[in-house]
């Protein structure tokens, strides 16, 4: 269960490596907007609610898109 949550304070974001992009994505439709709209665009829906954010991070990927946008949001 804790590596699935996802926490928010002032100035802080923690995010389990097992929360979905999906879980993710409904949250940040309040506290950044655009950044929910590039999660919509990840891929499918049913994607979306299976693929974890440590999971996304983990593959390495070069084009992958959620590193590039999580280091923005530091």
């Amino acid at each position: 269960e804790e590596m699935r949550r996802i926490e928010t304070a002032p100035y802080m974001l923690r995010i389990g490596a097992a929360a979905t992009v999906e879980e993710l994505r409904r949250i940040m439709v309040h506290l950044h907007p655009s950044f929910a709209e590039m999660l919509a665009r990840f891929a499918s829906p049913q994607i979306r609610a299976a693929a974890t954010v440590g999971g996304n991070i983990a593959n390495g990927s070069p084009i992958g898109d959620t590193p590039p946008a999580l280091i923005a949001l530091d």
